[in-house]
């Protein structure tokens, strides 16, 4: 790939686009994505965590387990963070005191549980993203009341498919009214990065009932941040444990006794009295920091606080009174931006002007396992099975239940945990805010200002091989140091004796050693206990064993996330014996290290008796895990005993800058959106735009799973039943991933779905094209792809058949990226193809066994299109005698061929070697757009699937369903260039051949735009130009084109037609591109020396376009409906061998069970479906300019308009599902008009807006969304649409792949401010 490029407006270059660049060039310590919003929303209930013996994954891990049992691969979470291998994770926790249970996770049904399947049952938005994650903000309505878990889903046990959802104000006392009402907390979510590594997160917890409430409307709102460890150790591979504990003042510190209401702190014997906290200014405990160690982060400080005491601008009060020294400030640390004037920030003035919540109690540090509560998840008879008795779930009992016995299920905060919270209780009068802060600083991976990141990596080596030592009975006592050490703790611990650890005073690094081992940039190599003086062989291992050498990489993890092993520095700082720093780092010592020499490495003194010896005990490869425990444990031991000890000393102050650099991180991304949303854009669809895009980026998701692993067991549980390799993917034993992904959702849908990650990489190209790029190489690797060459589809099935449209958004990411930077990324372009060959024979060979070139495919992600199950005829009675050709499935494959021809001309201008594959591609486009002709109905002018009788020679019968089946033929389009042709005299020559030999294949599929002979390819092509615009059908480069229908010659000047000019700018495939599109034929009049390659003929595309525009038909008021609605009164009914299944027009929820039945495409209306037409209208349009035109709705009386118009048309209308009462705008004056009114005759869909007030997208399906003050600007981006009303359906919050508004939204503006089209 093309390295440090910007894909932006190279004139408005903001910090995170500078972020992006770094991180894409590696530089080191800008790994920017290293840490994310990655923790999905559910892991419970999905098929990698089932391990039944049936495959009935929602059993198998229902919601009543999640709190309890420890997950497998993954883990969830309200608003979570982790790094990008999930080591560590960051949630948050609530109760509002009534609940039965913590709010540690979004409720929602299962699949079965749900009358239309598996949904969330909460409200939450994800308003605010950047790509590096800098900046991040979601909001999540919390209910006062105790939360209805059960009565939801008695509600929709109680429901049949044709009724609608129950939502969660249904099952609220009071309904509605307790939204509207304020009975609820609006809880804000915030987080910002300090430095790569450093990520700052604010929780504000809005009380909304009015401030007219008085003392009566003050509640009790409980705040648990928490941190915890990812459990890959209970599985019997690698038992080594992180840690997380408390650091806390002396033992016996604890001014502030707990209030009588309050419950006492937990975890500690009866009558002691507990470490305090951190204390404020008058005593009361209102913060808590922790630390931690985890083998791949090295060193973790977490602190948690309640800023009610800090003023704007000053210093915490960390022991000691000591300030932090330096700080990353507004500028963010490594980034080097300007400090913001005035220091405070405005969010937080006025916060303080405004009524605020105050403690309710001091603020406890709970420490507990992620473990399995083995006796609550089975029951009794499992206790033999348990670990701990410190589990998971600790802290659901802790906090709500408050009684005496459930001191003993958390530890002491002095002890070593892998699951840690801050527990802090806030009260909050009406309408205002209690806050909370929390920082996390990983100072594992590089050197410090004072040393301590050094010192803590030394130690631990130290402390764990005089734990190899002892555990061989050798003498430990030569290795005492031979000096003093340099702090307090090194002198403790040197005068326990031999049998305690030895620090960092017996250990020094040599300079140029150790810039050896962390590699060019400390970014790769050994590790750092390699450059121990006099360790070797034994020091890489024991790296390993700590991993000191960073996270796994792109070859042994399987993952294209580049990871980083940080910068350190090569001199040591030195401190007096009060913990002062009193040496800086010498610059000669860094000079030397870069020369491999000097200075540096000489001023190193060497204790290498000391060493030596330790040396002299390697670890053997084949060592036992059971063997490398002791020594991991000490060295962890060790890091956190050092961590805690400078926290003690002052060497941290989280709060000091934290209002500052929040403030500086969301006006950087205010200025990053500002730099991509191009002027013209209303301020509403400002907003609309702006959250569907950091949506995307709050989408992605942590995804863990090996197949083989699952289906053999993990060793320390019983083997597999036998029925576990029939379940699912069972011949995908290769997989293996541990990557971030793309989701479709993260909570309904939370893993991949490769088709649905297409179109997400379509506006994630214009957030981060680097990223966009990776993510769809990630699943063509070796480890993703199927050695056969399916792409693997989706959890439940990778190998079922989504719609092959990976082709298409590695070109449109491609085009994307190069219009932005000016520089094409062959490379990637290149690495894609490759791949994408080994893909497309798998569907020729699979889907196309007979050879031909009529295509199959199954349900190809158009889950209940049909009447019958299309991808298990084999196995339903009656239909097993029946072979299918798909309309669907042929047009997808013409379209895969014609991605892949552009693909091979692109990189055959700069590679001779791709010519002939291009000949290839160009070829079978026109044998399998030849034999799709087969597929065309003359009596209903429409392209259907048809169905024969196995070695029967009866005729073939079309199953006469009017669906995005027939539509999608539209998609098999491109043009040609004379431009490219002339680049390309092979492909030129082997074109003409093939024209004039296979004249009659190609007769209704290629048309020229420069009349019956083209003078570049010296070929008869069928219809010219000219012939074409008489029979209304072809091209015109005059902007007065004629009516459809008249002679040229004839044609009067119609107002309207032509209305906007024929030259324009357009590329290929050009639908919404950010900022523009790019093109080779920039201002070429259209049809003007351009060859057009279509399925479908002009007379066809004008019959299809007019059954398609037609509102009893598929055009309704907010888009393309997925079935006509001609269906609703004329249900089509599929009979054959006795087997019977109907079929009519079902414009909201699905009333058909197929494919869990939560999706429905017998009426909704489709984003990405529409996209893809949006696309198609563009390319023809590319071709027939302003002479092939159409009415707009079919039967207007209205001037019929271009298809490009159509194009925009359709984008108008979905985006107008999101605005206030569906205002649609006129193309020339952008005048806000009402949408298009239902048809005649058409029932009142649900979710109907009420009169200029509500969105339609959200209507009477969740009416809080407009009725709730605080959600009003607010969206989530349903599934799919309403084929009436334009009300949401199916997954809710965040389905990724209708971001692809955002797209439509960009063209709109760039359209109308530039008056430009093509």
């Amino acid at each position: 790939m093309a390295r440090g490029s910007s894909y932006y407006n190279h004139t408005k270059v903001t910090e995170e686009h500078r972020r992006l660049r770094d991180a894409e060039a590696r530089v080191t310590g800008a790994d920017w994505k290293a840490i994310g919003p990655y923790v999905v929303d559910r892991e419970w209930g999905v098929p990698r965590e089932d391990y039944s013996p049936d495959g009935n994954a929602w059993a198998a891990f229902p919601h009543s387990h999640a709190r309890s049992r420890a997950y497998r691969w993954g883990e969830d979470g309200i608003a979570g963070v982790c790094n990008r291998f999930q080591n560590w994770a960051m949630a948050l926790a609530l109760w509002n005191g009534k609940d039965p249970i913590l709010k540690e996770r979004f409720f929602g049904l299962a699949g079965p549980e749900g009358n239309h399947g598996e949904d969330a049952k909460e409200i939450w938005a994800n308003e605010d993203a950047t790509p590096c994650a800098t900046w991040l903000r979601m909001r999540y309505v919390y209910p006062m009341q105790r939360f209805p878990y059960e009565k939801l889903v008695e509600q929709s046990a109680a429901r049949t498919r044709e009724e609608p959802e129950p939502e969660l104000p249904d099952a609220l006392e009071g309904g509605m009214a307790a939204l509207t009402g304020g009975e609820f907390w609006d809880v804000t979510v915030e987080y910002g990065k300090a430095s790569a590594d450093e990520v700052l997160m604010r929780v504000r917890a809005r009380n909304c009932r009015p401030a007219s409430a008085g003392d009566a409307g003050t509640e009790t709102i409980h705040i648990l941040p928490t941190l915890w460890f990812r459990n890959t150790w209970s599985w019997g591979y690698d038992q080594r444990r992180p840690a997380i504990r408390g650091c806390t003042s002396a033992p016996e510190a604890s001014s502030a006794p707990a209030a009588e209401s309050d419950c006492r702190p937990h975890g500690y014997a009866a009558g002691a009295p507990p470490a305090a906290p951190w204390p404020r200014a008058d005593g009361a405990a209102s913060e808590a920091r922790f630390v931690a160690w985890e083998r791949h982060n090295g060193g973790m400080r977490w602190a948690v606080t309640v800023p009610e005491h800090l003023a704007p601008g000053s210093s915490s009060h960390s022991p000691g009174g000591a300030a932090e020294a330096g700080t990353a400030g507004a500028s963010g640390g490594a980034t080097g931006g300007p400090v913001l004037p005035g220091g405070s920030t405005t969010d937080a003035s006025t916060a303080r002007q405004s009524p605020r919540g105050t403690l309710a109690r001091p603020v406890e540090l709970l420490v507990t396992d992620n473990e399995t509560n083995f006796v609550r998840v089975f029951g009794e008879a499992a206790r033999e099975a348990q670990d701990s008795a410190h589990t998971k779930d600790a802290f659901h009992d802790v906090v709500t239940d408050c009684k005496e016995p459930c001191r003993g299920q958390v530890k002491p905060p002095h002890e070593a945990g892998t699951k840690a919270a801050a527990w802090v209780a806030l009260s909050v009068p009406a309408g205002a805010c209690g806050e909370v802060w929390c920082r996390l600083k990983i100072e594992g991976r590089r050197l410090d200002e004072d040393g301590v990141g050094e010192r803590t990596r030394r130690a631990a080596a130290y402390a764990a091989r005089a734990a190899v030592a002892r555990a061989k009975g050798c003498d430990t006592s030569a290795t005492a140091p031979p000096v003093a050490p340099a702090s307090p703790v090194h002198a403790a611990a040197a005068a326990e004796g031999a049998s305690q650890l030895r620090l960092s005073g017996s250990m020094v690094l040599q300079p140029e050693r150790f810039e050896a081992a962390a590699g060019p940039g400390g970014g790769g190599g050994v590790g750092v206990t390699a450059a121990l003086e006099g360790v070797d062989g034994g020091g890489q291992q024991l790296d390993s064993l700590l991993g000191l050498t960073g996270t796994p990489s792109e070859g042994s993890a399987g993952d294209e996330d580049f990871c980083f092993n940080g910068s350190a520095s090569s001199a040591l700082a030195e401190r007096d014996s009060a913990g002062r720093l009193c040496k800086a780092p010498e610059a000669g010592a860094e000079a030397g290290a870069e020369a491999g020499a000097g200075a540096g490495a000489e001023a190193a003194p060497a204790f290498k008796p000391a060493v030596d010896m330790l040396a002299s005990l390697p670890i053997p490869e084949a060592t036992p895990m059971s063997e490398l425990v002791a020594p991991h444990d000490a060295a962890r031991d060790a890091a956190l005993e050092l961590l805690a000890d400078s926290d003690r000393r002052g060497v941290w102050a989280p709060w000091q800058d934290f209002a500052q650099v929040m403030e500086a991180r969301r006006r950087e991304a205010d200025a990053f959106y500002a730099a991509l949303q191009p002027p013209g854009i209303a301020d509403e669809d400002r907003r609309l735009q702006r959250q569907a895009l950091a949506g995307l980026i709050w989408g992605k998701g942590f995804y863990h799973f090996g197949v083989q692993m699952w289906l053999d067991g993990d060793p320390r549980f019983p083997p597999p039943p036998d029925s576990r390799l029939g379940i699912r993917n069972g011949n995908w034993r290769h997989l293996y991933v541990a990557s971030v992904v793309s989701l479709p959702d993260s909570w309904e849908y939370p893993f991949f779905a490769v088709w649905d990650l297409a179109f997400h990489m379509i506006p994630m190209a214009v957030l981060d094209g680097e990223w966009a790029k990776r993510q769809l190489l990630l699943f063509m690797r070796e480890w993703m792809m199927h050695p056969s060459g399916c792409l693997p589809a989706y959890e439940w099935s990778y190998g079922d058949l989504n719609p092959p449209v990976h082709a298409w958004a590695c070109l449109r990411v491609f085009q994307i990226t190069r219009q932005a930077s000016g520089q094409p990324d062959v490379t990637f372009l290149e690495r894609a193809f490759h791949k994408l060959l080994l893909n497309f024979q798998f569907w020729t060979n699979k889907v196309d066994a007979g050879g031909k070139n009529l295509f199959g495919g199954g349900f190809l992600g158009l889950d209940n299109a049909s009447p019958i199950n299309r991808s298990e005829l084999e196995t339903t009675p009656g239909l097993s005698d029946l072979e299918l050709h798909q309309a669907d499935g042929t047009a997808w494959m013409a379209f895969f061929c014609s991605i892949m021809l552009k693909i091979a001309l692109e990189l055959a201008e700069h590679r001779d070697a791709y010519v002939d594959i291009a000949n290839k591609f160009l070829e079978h486009f026109i044998l399998i757009s030849h034999a799709c002709d087969a597929l065309w109905d003359e009596e209903d002018e429409f392209y259907y699937d048809w169905a024969h009788v196995k070695g029967d020679r009866t005729p073939a019968f079309p199953i006469r369903v009017r669906s995005y089946v027939g539509l999608i033929p539209l998609f098999a389009s491109l043009t040609i260039s004379d431009e490219t042709l002339r680049k390309l005299p092979a492909f030129q020559a082997r074109m003409a051949w093939f024209l004039r030999h296979r004249s009659s294949w190609c007769a209704s599929h290629v048309y020229s735009g420069r009349g019956a002979r083209s003078p570049v390819l010296g070929v008869s092509i069928t219809e010219s130009a000219a012939d074409l615009v008489r029979e209304g059908i072809g091209p015109q480069g005059s902007a007065d084109a004629p009516a459809v229908g008249m002679p040229v010659d004839s044609a009067p000047a119609t107002a309207g037609a032509g209305r906007l000019r024929s030259k324009r700018s357009w590329a290929p495939g050009s639908c919404a591109s950010l900022p523009g599109s790019g093109s080779s034929e920039q201002g070429a009049t259209p049809g003007e020396g351009v060859h057009l390659l279509t399925l479908v003929s002009p007379e066809r595309i004008r019959k299809i376009v007019s059954r398609m525009l037609d509102p009893e038909e598929f055009l309704a008021p907010h888009g393309i409906r997925s079935l006509s609605r001609y269906h609703l009164e004329h249900p089509y009914t599929f009979r054959h061998n006795g087997h019977e299944a109907g079929l009519r027009y079902e414009p909201g929820d699905s009333s058909s069970p197929l494919y869990g039945g939560n999706s429905n495409w017998r009426g909704p209306i489709w984003i990405p479906i529409n996209h893809l037409l949006i696309e198609a209208l563009q390319r023809l349009d590319h071709f027939f300019g302003d002479g092939f035109t159409v009415p707009l709705p079919t039967g207007s009386a209205e001037p019929p308009v271009p298809l490009w118009d159509v194009g925009s048309d359709i984008s108008d209308r979905l985006v107008s599902m999101f605005r206030q009462g569906g205002a649609r705008e006129d193309t020339a004056s952008r005048a806000p008009r009402r949408p298009a009114s239902r048809p005649a005759g058409a029932a009142a869909g649900a979710g109907e807006p009420a009169a200029g007030t509500t969105r339609p997208a959200y209507g009477s399906v969740s009416p809080w969304m407009d009725q709730v003050p605080a959600l009003r600007e607010l969206h989530q981006f349903y599934e799919f649409f309403h084929g009436e009303s334009g009300a949401g359906h199916g997954a809710a919050h965040q389905t990724g792949w209708t971001a692809g508004i955002a797209k439509l939204i960009q063209q709109l503006a760039t359209t109308r401010r530039t008056g430009l089209r093509r």
